[in-house]
């Protein structure tokens, strides 16, 4: 008889456009130097949530804004 495996993945969400590139690197090289098998989502519209005005609410960051 052999012992149940379980298996698993790290998922690194919410990323958006304006996520610090540094800080998602810094993830990624450390979860794949530890071995550990990690993916991530996305998102490719942002909507700043923090808006306090309806005009500020309109706020859309694509990529094309992105810090990279």
């Amino acid at each position: 008889m052999t012992a149940t495996q379980h298996r698993a993945l790290v998922r690194l969400e919410d990323l958006h456009p304006l996520s610090d590139p540094t800080a998602v690197l810094q993830a990624a090289e450390w979860l794949f130097g530890n071995g550990i098998p990690f993916g991530f989502h996305v998102t490719a519209r942002y909507l700043d949530p923090t808006a306090i005005t309806p005009a500020e609410s309109r706020r859309m960051f694509r990529y094309t804004h992105s810090p990279l």
